[in-house]
Protein backbone atom coordinates (compact mmCIF):
# COMPACT_ATOMS: atom_id res chain seq x y z
CA UNK A 1 0.00 0.00 0.00
CA UNK A 2 2.97 2.37 1.11
CA UNK A 3 4.66 1.63 -2.13
CA UNK A 4 1.63 1.98 -4.57
CA UNK A 5 1.30 5.57 -2.44
CA UNK A 6 4.87 6.09 -3.59
CA UNK A 7 4.30 5.20 -7.13
CA UNK A 8 1.46 8.07 -7.61
CA UNK A 9 3.24 10.59 -5.67
CA UNK A 10 6.11 10.26 -8.26
CA UNK A 11 7.02 12.80 -10.42
CA UNK A 12 4.87 15.58 -8.42
CA UNK A 13 6.50 18.63 -7.12
CA UNK A 14 6.26 18.87 -3.10
CA UNK A 15 7.90 21.21 -0.73
CA UNK A 16 10.74 19.98 1.07
CA UNK A 17 13.59 20.98 3.06
CA UNK A 18 15.80 21.03 0.33
CA UNK A 19 13.97 23.67 -1.53
CA UNK A 20 13.07 27.17 -0.69
CA UNK A 21 9.09 27.30 -1.77
CA UNK A 22 10.12 30.40 -4.05
CA UNK A 23 13.01 29.28 -5.30
CA UNK A 24 13.71 32.27 -8.17
CA UNK A 25 13.22 34.53 -5.38
CA UNK A 26 15.77 32.84 -3.31
CA UNK A 27 17.85 33.48 -6.72
CA UNK A 28 17.46 37.13 -6.98
CA UNK A 29 18.35 37.68 -3.18
CA UNK A 30 21.55 36.15 -3.23
CA UNK A 31 22.57 35.68 -6.93
CA UNK A 32 21.57 39.74 -7.99
CA UNK A 33 24.87 41.09 -8.64
CA UNK A 34 25.60 38.81 -11.04
CA UNK A 35 22.29 39.21 -13.67
CA UNK A 36 23.33 40.17 -16.51
CA UNK A 37 20.27 42.29 -18.45
CA UNK A 38 20.24 40.74 -22.12
CA UNK A 39 17.11 42.56 -23.51
CA UNK A 40 18.01 46.13 -22.91
CA UNK A 41 15.65 47.24 -25.54
CA UNK A 42 12.85 45.24 -23.87
CA UNK A 43 9.30 47.16 -24.17
CA UNK A 44 10.28 49.38 -26.92
CA UNK A 45 9.27 49.60 -30.67
CA UNK A 46 11.89 47.89 -32.47
CA UNK A 47 13.16 49.47 -35.54
CA UNK A 48 14.42 48.29 -38.84
CA UNK A 49 17.46 47.52 -39.50
CA UNK A 50 17.61 49.37 -43.60
CA UNK A 51 16.21 52.75 -41.37
CA UNK A 52 18.55 52.89 -39.21
CA UNK A 53 21.87 54.89 -40.19
CA UNK A 54 24.93 52.59 -40.52
CA UNK A 55 22.51 49.37 -39.09
CA UNK A 56 23.06 47.28 -42.07
CA UNK A 57 26.85 47.61 -41.26
CA UNK A 58 26.44 47.47 -37.79
CA UNK A 59 24.28 44.08 -38.42
CA UNK A 60 27.02 42.51 -40.73
CA UNK A 61 30.50 43.73 -39.18
CA UNK A 62 32.61 41.18 -41.52
CA UNK A 63 30.72 42.19 -44.46
CA UNK A 64 31.18 46.00 -44.39
CA UNK A 65 34.95 46.15 -41.92
CA UNK A 66 34.59 50.20 -42.51
CA UNK A 67 31.07 50.19 -41.54
CA UNK A 68 30.84 52.27 -44.50
CA UNK A 69 28.83 52.16 -48.07
CA UNK A 70 25.73 50.33 -46.46
CA UNK A 71 22.17 50.77 -47.74
CA UNK A 72 21.01 54.43 -46.26
CA UNK A 73 24.46 55.34 -46.79
CA UNK A 74 24.52 59.00 -48.86
CA UNK A 75 25.13 58.92 -52.29
CA UNK A 76 25.04 60.85 -55.27
CA UNK A 77 22.79 58.97 -57.18
CA UNK A 78 20.12 57.72 -55.53
CA UNK A 79 19.51 53.97 -55.75
CA UNK A 80 16.16 51.78 -54.80
CA UNK A 81 16.70 49.36 -52.52
CA UNK A 82 15.79 46.40 -55.18
CA UNK A 83 18.99 47.30 -57.32
CA UNK A 84 20.83 47.93 -53.83
CA UNK A 85 20.20 44.15 -52.77
CA UNK A 86 20.69 42.81 -56.93
CA UNK A 87 24.18 44.86 -57.12
CA UNK A 88 25.40 42.87 -53.68
CA UNK A 89 24.45 39.66 -54.25
CA UNK A 90 24.85 39.16 -58.05
CA UNK A 91 28.01 41.09 -58.15
CA UNK A 92 31.66 40.64 -58.41
CA UNK A 93 32.15 41.24 -54.65
CA UNK A 94 30.34 37.16 -53.85
CA UNK A 95 31.19 37.62 -50.19
CA UNK A 96 27.49 38.88 -49.48
CA UNK A 97 26.06 36.09 -51.69
CA UNK A 98 28.28 33.55 -50.06
CA UNK A 99 27.48 34.75 -46.65
CA UNK A 100 23.41 32.59 -45.98
CA UNK A 101 22.82 35.16 -43.18
CA UNK A 102 23.16 37.97 -45.42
Amino acid sequence: EEEELDNRLRGLPHDTCLQPVDIGQEFLDHLDERILCVAPGEGNKPISVFKEVGGEAMSFPVLFPTGKFSFNDDRETRITPSKYFKSRLMGADTRFARDTSY
